[in-house]
């Protein structure tokens, strides 16, 4: 339903898919199917995990307060950051049903070692962190209108296709520590001034939004 909100150029696509067909391929490499809002750990008792998304689309979520981070609905190694940290900072989410291959953590570091794959490593470690930093811009912003207006804008530029599939709702509060009751308020206001139309909860036409009001 949700396409992810980052784009993924050519260098990044290719180092997905060259990790995950070595994850896939390989001996220790467990298949795992699961069906919509099913969740998973990227731990399994103490033993860190990683995973290749192969088919669907899941939800990358906080740990800690379950807000969305990212959309993912194409071919997608996940976990590697807990090769160099111990935290666990999310969550896998399944939108739809989805497939996966997953493994463990120290056994795709030996793999990675043995076949030089560390040039893939990096180039997908730098596409997270990518997420991260447009995920903390958004966290440093100081009012909740600015929060609202960069998620309105990223639903109309990337989204325009699926707008009467997605709650506007859904889609800001699921990711951004914004208010109902604020959230109501901003989006009242910029109906108002004739900058959103809104049918059903659907945002239907956005024109450029103010910097501030």
């Amino acid at each position: 339903m949700y396409s992810d909100l980052f784009s993924l150029d050519e260098r990044v696509r290719t180092a997905q898919v060259n990790l995950g067909n070595e994850i896939t391929n390989h001996s220790a490499r467990v298949k795992i199917m699961a069906s919509a809002r099913q969740r998973l750990s990227f731990k399994n008792n103490d033993d860190p995990l990683v995973y290749y998304l192969i088919s669907g689309e899941i939800e990358l979520c906080n740990i800690n307060n379950n807000l969305i981070i990212a959309n993912i609905n194409h071919s997608a190694v996940l976990g590697l950051s807990t090769i160099f940290s111990a935290c666990e900072c999310c969550y896998i989410k399944a939108v739809s049903d989805i497939e996966l291959s997953c493994m463990k953590l120290s056994d795709l570091v030996a793999l990675v070692e043995d076949k030089l794959l560390w040039k893939d490593v990096s180039a997908i470690l730098t596409w997270y962190l990518s997420i991260y930093y447009v995920r903390d811009e958004l966290a440093s912003k100081t009012s909740s209108y600015g929060i609202v207006k960069t998620y309105l804008e990223m639903l109309w530029e990337q989204h325009r296709e699926s707008l009467d599939e997605i709650s506007i709702f859904d889609f800001i509060l699921n990711r951004a520590a914004v208010s109902r009751s604020s959230l109501n308020k901003i989006l009242k206001e910029l109906s108002d001034g004739g900058y959103v139309k809104i049918n059903r909860g659907r945002l239907v036409y956005l024109k450029k939004l103010p910097p501030g009001y």
